[in-house]
């Protein structure tokens, strides 16, 4: 055996002092708000403030409550936080199972819990306080179970902590066996942890016994008429549907609330646990249970079982609990139902929060069960258990402490005392008494230590393949200084800290070799250091320290008191841009800034370029406004720190220049300084003006009537199309929303075009809102029909106008659906015979939705084929077409197809096993077209895949449209990376540069994708050949000097772009159809937002 050498205090005695001092200036004394300044609470009748020996005594619902923290302290493992195992590998799970296994037989272990009035009364560390360690044997054929508790288990063959291992042994083993004793076994293993936590269960049971005593007695008087939270009493209320605002001028405006299209619709109500009906006899079976174990008599001797009917209702409450507080719904019906039951009682809000506590470990007790059945047979590893109960190890006879004072052994410690008021109160004759008192506590080891001790020195693996699983077990979690203890000694986690300083915590001091002792000596400096740390900082500090200065103690107002000042030290991730940057060898020409951080000095950066003549070594934020400086003097502005200071004033400046201003807009009171600023500043000012005729809808009518001579051909009318019902609102205000296909569009803006003309600036004083344009245009339309006679025919736009507004022509009209996408919709309908669902119900497949999806497309009139923001442009092979003619011919193949009389099943299975193509040729559709361009009609292959991945998601990026580019992907992106894949990152120039760098390559891809020449595939091949130089040679055939253009020498780096660097798949090119998703657009392009289509896929059947 080793020991401790005598003479000069060695690293255990430092550190034990130092853990008592710290544990001891950091309780949260009595009369701390005495001692804060600014605290003076005297005329304060709280109980909350009266010191401890002056407050009423609490009742037992109260006292209760106080602890409610102390037990579900473990927020993180809280039932209401139901964990995921879906998407875990194999071997993650099973990590994860171990962990669970060993957390839930920790807290079985913690069979005792304390009572807070005594713990009150008698300060002590946490007993019953558990742990666990495992250790797999090879080949995962058996597991060694390690157990500990603060006080030692109970040893011997009849001891319960002993004969409760025993006997769960027994129950894990043949569970996991899975012989025809298996179910026998699950229902004993229940019964085992049943009546091993008996005393644990008793407490709380008391607890619902009490909470639900006289929960009847009234605290409100007898004539309060407070309200019910319900569905019919929220009808009642009244809801505010506008607001009124009034400005400066008088004016007052009416405001809808809520919803813009229904604000006198009814408000919706809130949902309460008693309108869900369904659920209430659930609920309601929970809390018969619970009246009749409230009427049972509980009895103090743990030694005294549950009697059968007793054993048989818990079990059936846990079970049932469990299941049910799993749902939300569940959740939040059973404390709708306990807010309902304590409303009028006494203490109600305190006797809600037992119940729920006492419930929750209720469901924790048989969520053990269900782990320890989940862990049994989904391993083989539990077919042979040993469990070692851990004795306490050996300690020296703990001498008497010194008599040093507080200021001694800060001095011993080498600790600087500075701050104000530290001094007069460390030689206070009072503090050194409490302090001596302080240190004559005895210590004891607590059970993660004891695990961590007999690991290093007696069960360490050695036989070949064996290990141990690097998690130690806690029936909750760990004290501050075994949390930071452990993660210093290393290999194993844990499931985390409550932030309470221990003062009584030991550290063993008798080893039975050197190289264990030595594993605790490298930890105990770590922490020593640590602790040091942290005195040094408080005592520079002026006394007494603040409330978020006290630590959490578990002797001194554990409830009341925070831990701030030593959280754990959370390290800073590095960043992914700066590292694939370092990477790239990063470089500068001319007088250009390179900034490369210091590997092994974080917050440090080496500089060079700029005005220095050697590079030198500066802090990071130095660093970067060196280089911000230096990019802004060669942009001639001014450096960071000369540019003046923000000012606030109550002088009127002019909206353009800032200058003094004395004068103000006739219509809004704008200020300006002069006329002529008024007048340049027009441009932008109009639009927020309050001035009669500003812009408004019909002057943006009119930039799409200003287009209309200027078409060209076939593309720019379709992208006349696009523009125009971009705008959702414009379509519906002027009618655009009512037209079936693009000869009504081009009638509505002829009719359009005629009325701007004859009427000019007055046809702009017609309120839209009011639905009057639809009976002008009318008595326009006859008038003109009446008066011109035969003229009027040759405008076909007018005798169609008057046909369809006599059928229903409202304008504005915007509650209505774009009649031609639901013609489209309709055509797909009857061209496949889809059926109502209640005729039908069979669903469509997958591949059936996605043909539809089509489908519903192709019937349009116009706007019907698609592009790179949709899902079928790469499904469907439309990314293969160089230009619209193309596409337009695709689509035609697709709806010749489709009338052909090949159903929607056959067109699904064909599309699926990419066999389109033969389909066709068995329907006699001509095929020479798709072959002579290499057009198919699928996803391209994963080897071609690339560049049409790099179009869509260098479109999607620079849309400004919102699309699933912007969620996090998998492992098919880099990290921090949702637009790019590995591939596009690597292949085309992405990787290593700066966010200006990508941007750059952003848009001028998406330029180069739009030019007249461009060729996906010949930009893949160039991509892949052998020379690097192919694809720089394409491009610039393409945009000629396309690196001079892009490249900036103070922004990018010197050698930018770098697109030689090609990506290398050893193994194949992996699948990801990321990209492959629709744009959220507006619904005049594509009603088929997210939801929508789904619903009417549903609702059919072929």
């Amino acid at each position: 055996m080793t020991s401790r050498s005598a003479g000069a205090p060695s690293t255990s005695e430092n550190l034990r002092a130092a853990i008592c001092m710290l544990a001891w200036i950091t309780k949260r004394p009595h009369d701390l708000d005495e001692l804060l300044p600014g605290n003076d609470r005297s005329g304060v009748e709280s109980n909350d403030n009266l010191p401890t020996g002056a407050r009423p005594p609490t009742t037992e619902v109260g006292a209760t409550v106080s602890a409610i923290d102390s037990d579900f302290e473990d927020s993180a493992e809280d039932l209401e936080v139901i964990e995921d195992d879906e998407g875990m590998d194999e071997q993650s799970y099973l990590a994860v199972l171990q962990d669970r296994v060993l957390d839930r037989l920790a807290e079985t272990l913690a069979r005792f819990k304390s009572d807070p009035k005594e713990r009150r009364l008698f300060p002590v560390d946490s007993k019953h306080v558990s742990s666990t360690m495992m250790i797999v044997y090879p080949q995962l054929t058996r597991v060694m179970l390690l157990c500990a508790k603060n006080e030692g288990l109970d040893q011997g063959g009849t001891s319960e902590d002993t004969e409760f291992l025993d006997s769960w042994r027994k129950c894990m083993e043949c569970i996991s066996k899975r012989g025809p004793a298996a179910e026998e076994a699950k229902a004993s293993l229940f019964t085992l942890v049943l009546y091993y936590q008996q005393p644990r269960i008793t407490y709380y049971l008391k607890k619902l016994q009490n909470a639900f005593t006289d929960s009847k007695v009234s605290k409100t008087p007898p004539h309060s008429n407070k309200a019910n939270l319900s569905e019919n009493w929220l009808r009642e209320l009244d809801s505010i549907k506008y607001h009124s605002w009034v400005d400066d001028n008088g004016n007052k405006f009416k405001i809808p609330v809520g919803s813009s299209t229904r604000v006198d619709a009814e408000s919706e109500t809130a949902m309460t646990g008693g309108s869900w009906e369904n659920i209430n006899d659930e609920v309601g079976d929970i809390f018969d249970k619970v009246e009749k174990l409230s009427q049972f008599n509980l009895v103090d001797d743990a030694a005294a079982p549950f009697t059968d009917s007793q054993a048989s209702l818990l079990k059936e409450l846990m079970t049932i609990t469990l299941s049910h507080w799993k749902s939300v719904r569940h959740r939040s019906a059973i404390k709708a139902k306990l807010q309902n039951r304590f409303r009028d009682a006494k203490q109600g809000h305190k006797r809600q929060k037992v119940v729920i506590t006492a419930l929750k470990f209720l469901c924790r007790v048989y969520l053990s069960v269900v782990t320890f059945i989940d862990a049994a047979e989904k391993t083989s590893m539990f077919q042979s258990i040993e469990c070692v109960p851990i004795q306490v190890p050996p300690q020296q006879s703990q001498r008497d402490p010194s008599r040093e004072t507080p200021m001694e052994v800060l001095k011993s410690l080498r600790i600087e005392v500075t701050g104000n008021g530290w001094a007069d109160h460390l030689q206070q004759q009072r503090t050194k008494v409490d302090f001596y008192r302080f240190r004559e506590q005895k210590r004891h080891m607590h059970a993660e230590l004891q695990l961590l001790y007999n690991y290093d020195a007696f069960y360490s693996p050695r036989d070949e393949g064996s290990y141990v699983h690097p998690y130690i077990g806690c029936s909750k979690r760990c004290c501050l200084l075994c949390y930071c203890f452990i993660l210093a000694h290393g290999g194993f986690k844990l499931r985390g800290t409550h932030e309470t300083i221990m003062g009584k915590w030991e550290l063993p001091t008798i080893f039975p070799s050197a190289e264990s002792r030595a594993e605790f000596q490298s930890a105990s400096e770590h922490l020593f250091r640590i602790i040091i740390a942290i005195l040094q900082n408080l005592f520079r500090k002026s006394f007494p320290p603040t409330s978020l200065e006290l630590l959490a103690q578990s002797s001194a107002a554990l409830s009341t008191a925070r831990t701030v000042s030593d959280q754990e030290l959370g390290q800073m991730e590095k960043s992914e841009l700066n590292l694939r940057q370092m990477m790239m060898m990063p470089m500068v020409t001319d007088d250009g800034v390179l900034i490369t951080q210091t590997p092994g000095k974080p917050g440090f950066a080496y500089v060079m370029g700029g005005a220095l003549g050697k590079g030198r070594e500066m802090s990071l934020p130095e660093a970067e406004l060196y280089k911000d400086n230096h990019i802004r003097s060669k942009l001639g502005l001014e450096r960071r720190e000369e540019m003046p200071a923000k000012q606030i004033s109550a002088l009127r400046v002019c909206r353009r220049c800032e200058r003094p201003s004395r004068l103000r807009c006739s219509a809004c009171r704008m200020s300006y300084c002069s006329t002529s600023c008024q007048r340049k500043n027009w441009k932008q000012h109009v639009f927020v003006c309050a001035v009669r005729n500003r812009p408004n809808d019909f002057d943006r009518l009119g930039i799409i009537l200003s287009k209309l001579g200027m078409l060209r051909d076939e593309a720019a009318r379709s992208q006349l199309l696009v523009d125009l019902f971009s705008d959702d609102h414009l379509c519906r205000a002027f009618g655009f929303v009512n037209c079936f296909d693009d000869e009504e569009v081009a009638n509505l803006l002829c009719i359009y075009s005629h009325l701007k003309h004859i009427f000019q600036c007055k046809f702009n004083r017609i309120e839209i809102g009011r639905g009057n344009l639809g009976s002008f245009i009318e008595a326009w339309a006859r008038f003109q029909h009446a008066s011109d006679g035969d003229a009027s025919s040759d405008y076909q736009c007018i005798p169609w106008y008057l046909a369809r507004r006599a059928l229903g022509f409202d304008v504005p009209n915007w509650e209505g659906q774009y009649v031609y996408q639901i013609l489209g919709m309709r055509n797909a309908e009857c061209t496949f015979s889809l059926r109502p669902a209640d005729e039908d119900p069979t669903p469509l497949s997958p591949a059936e939705s996605t043909v539809l999806s089509l489908y519903t497309h192709l019937f349009r009139r116009f706007n019907n084929v698609p592009d790179v923001y949709s899902s079928e442009w790469i499904n469907f092979g439309f990314c293969f077409c160089r230009d619209k003619d193309q596409r337009d011919s695709l689509a035609n193949m697709y709806i010749e197809l489709a009338k052909s009389g090949t159903s929607l099943g056959e067109i699904a299975q064909a599309w699926e096993t990419s066999s389109l193509s033969h389909l066709m040729q068995g329907k006699g559709i001509d095929l020479a077209f798709t072959e002579a361009n290499g057009i198919g009609f699928h996803r391209p292959d994963v080897d071609e895949f690339g560049i049409y991945r790099l179009i869509a998601e260098v479109t999607h990026t620079v849309s400004g449209r919102f699309c699933d580019c912007f969620r996090p992907k998998g492992a098919c992106h880099p990290k921090h990376e949702t637009h790019l894949s590995r591939e596009s990152e690597g292949d085309y120039g992405f990787h290593g540069t700066n966010a200006w760098e990508r941007w750059q390559l952003l848009n001028f891809y998406n330029y180069v994708f739009r030019r007249p020449g461009f060729d996906a595939r010949r930009m893949q091949r160039a991509k892949r050949h052998p020379g690097g130089e192919a694809l720089e040679g394409y491009l610039d055939s393409l945009v000629s000097d396309f690196r001079r253009k892009m490249g900036n020498r103070y922004l990018a780096d010197a050698m930018f772009p770098k697109i030689r660097g090609r990506l290398v798949f050893p193994d194949g090119r992996g699948h990801c159809y990321c990209v492959v998703h629709d744009v959220w657009t507006s619904e005049g392009l594509d009603w088929r937002i997210p939801g929508f289509f789904d619903t009417f896929v549903e609702e059919n059947r072929a």
